[in-house]
């Protein structure tokens, strides 16, 4: 990035004012941070005195602390489960077997009673899961198929990764999920199969996708990486 940066700068320090605690966070000055990130980029300070801005960018500063919340903690989200997941590493380590192995198995056999279903198998991750389902399905250069507008990158870019053409259909304002009364008009002649996402816990509306589905014999791969057992 080439050009001039014009920023402001509060002079002095923030005083406390009604209705709001005095900031003594330790933040790295706007400057500095600029010539630490862009050092190629021309720096040009405009100082600002006065209570106002002595306001501004106290709010300013203020809500950059109360709003710091992590997107996602995995520590946290892991920590009423850091025994079982260390026993389950330790065997595994202790085992050797690293690929495949009595842990897979089990582990096939616990989701597949958890979903109620006969079998199960296990791959590396979700975006092989669905490669493969596609693979499975006959997906290859040209065919569509039907995904939602809102789910991760993966359930498009595996269809794009096998040549096919993602064909999107919006997203209900309840849940996110696929809206199950539009997917019966995306279907074409090039159709080769639906994806449907369950999100956040709940499962999409399933009968009108599989209804729509069995009338033109399109198979449909539920992807429930974000809901399983839902």
């Amino acid at each position: 990035m080439r050009g001039m940066a014009s920023f402001l700068l509060p002079w002095g320090s923030i005083s406390p004012w009604i209705g709001f605690p005095p900031c003594t966070m330790n933040l790295e000055p706007l400057d500095v941070a600029i010539c630490r990130n862009c050092p190629e980029l021309p720096i040009r300070a405009t100082l600002w005195r006065g209570y106002f801005w002595d306001l501004v960018f106290g709010f300013i500063r203020y809500y950059k602390v109360l709003m710091k919340v992590s997107m996602l903690d995995l520590v946290a989200e892991h920590a009423p489960y850091r025994t079982e997941l260390l026993s389950a590493f330790e065997r595994v380590l202790d085992s050797g077997r690293f690929v495949l192995g009595p842990e897979v198995e089990a582990f096939e056999h616990e989701i597949g009673n958890w979903i109620g279903i006969p079998h199960a198998i296990g791959v590396s991750n979700g975006s092989d899961a669905l490669l493969l389902a596609l693979q499975a399905v006959g997906v290859g250069p040209g065919d569509e198929v039907i995904c939602p507008t809102f789910t991760f990158f993966a359930t498009a870019g595996a269809v794009a990764r096998l040549g096919g053409v993602p064909i999107f259909v919006d997203s209900a304002e309840c849940c996110y999920n696929l809206r199950a009364d539009q997917v019966a008009a995306k279907i074409g002649p090039k159709t080769k199969a639906i994806i449907a996402v369950h999100l956040f816990g709940q499962c999409a509306d399933m009968d009108p996708i599989l209804a729509a589905a069995k009338k033109r014999n399109i198979p449909v791969i539920e992807d429930a990486a974000q809901a399983l057992g839902a």
